[in-house]
């Protein structure tokens, strides 16, 4: 059996955000969408679409254990339905399944009852990417003055020209190994990519980072990369488990109940987690066809992997078009997913956690702040 001592980083996540609360009494419910198990590049791009983000999460509530068997009352859903999925209430796109009146249902009882949204969102591209920063960053300190938060500026930046220069960085990560960046290919990755960074037409706002990004990459020259180097041969994600151990050493006084995923499952038997000299063993797994809780929790997931794909792929301005071209029962259930959304953050912001750009986080509150949706 492994054993994970997770103190510092349980300790250090506490002083970082002293506005959550992780020493709550709270009951997590979970199912996942998305679950790409590993990524990986291939000629030509990645294994798996990456435009969709990981959501492990669901439902959750403080104290006694609500009453809801009749959550799906008053959906019509067919005889031979004994275990309710997303698919059931909605299907297609984000869009589509606003149109959903039975995914109108379901919220509407969400959010009326002392039930709240919790989820780890993974942006995989991002994930995959922003070592490049902090192996830049280390090896120089001439830009700590900046302080806490400047690396998530740069790692937005370098978001960016990724996402828009798709094909040319996959292409320059699959010949050149990475994160597995040899010693002798260095120089030419680092090369490379200040082709790719040197053709990006920045905001204004991204002008003075991005031109931070190329003296960093000059700086790394015959020096190193420190984190994407020594790793293996292709593989950005080699798996997802820590983003379970994650919410089960966060919210250590809380339990955590996991719909059964084998490879996680078994991961987690094989793993003592410790925090402070306490074996942490608050969670279990179990069959979501037994569990109402963890039905309701795919169908939160389901819908927010969908609009984590939806926020992705549309600008800023598209967004705003899109919104503002909804129909009336769109509206309804874009007002009922982000009055759920506030009031969970309002609850408790540590509800919601994002691995993600600051791109595609500010599009996010975009949509509340279309719908008059105060966060704050």
């Amino acid at each position: 059996m492994k054993t994970l001592d997770v103190t510092d980083v349980h300790e250090g996540t506490k002083l970082m955000n002293p506005d959550v609360d992780f020493d709550g009494n709270y009951t997590f419910y979970y199912d996942e969408t998305n679950n790409i198990k590993k990524l990986h590049l291939k000629g030509g791009g990645f294994n798996v679409a990456f435009t969709s983000n990981f959501i492990l999460g669901g439902l959750c509530f403080s104290g006694v254990k609500p009453d809801i068997s009749d959550v799906f009352d008053g959906i019509k859903l067919q005889d031979n339905v004994n275990e309710v999925k997303f698919k059931h209430l909605a299907t297609g796109d984000f869009l589509d399944c606003l149109k959903s009146s039975k995914l109108a249902s379901f919220l509407t009882y969400i959010v009326n009852s002392p039930l709240y949204l919790h989820y780890s969102s993974l942006n995989l591209l991002y994930f995959s990417i922003v070592d490049i920063v902090d192996s830049m960053l280390n090896n120089t300190d001439q830009y700590e003055h900046h302080g806490f938060g400047f690396d998530r500026y740069l790692k937005n930046i370098l978001y960016k020209v990724c996402k828009e220069n798709i094909k040319p960085i996959t292409d320059l990560f699959f010949i050149l190994d990475y994160p597995n960046i040899s010693r002798e290919n260095l120089n030419e990755f680092i090369k490379e990519l200040a082709k790719i960074i040197e053709d990006y037409k920045p905001s204004a706002e991204d002008k003075y980072g991005l031109s931070v990004l190329k003296i960093l990459l000059k700086k790394s020259l015959d020096e190193s990369l420190i984190f994407v180097q020594d790793e293996t041969d292709h593989l950005l994600i080699g798996g997802l488990d820590q983003f379970y151990w994650r919410p089960v050493y966060s919210f250590g006084n809380s339990s955590h109940h996991f719909d059964n995923e084998d490879d996680i499952k078994k991961e987690m038997e094989n793993l003592k987690i410790i925090v402070s000299g306490k074996v942490i063993s608050n969670y279990t797994f179990s069959d979501s066809k037994d569990d109402i809780y963890t039905q309701c929790s795919d169908i939160i997931v389901g819908l927010i992997g969908k609009l984590s794909k939806f926020i992705n792929t549309n600008s800023k301005e598209q967004i705003v078009e899109i919104v503002e071209s909804l129909n009336s029962q769109q509206l309804i259930n874009l007002d009922l997913y982000l009055d759920l959304y506030v009031k969970s953050l309002k609850r408790n912001i540590g509800f919601i956690h994002s691995t993600d750009s600051d791109e595609e986080l500010l599009k996010h509150n975009l949509l509340c702040d279309l719908r008059g949706k105060k966060i704050s």
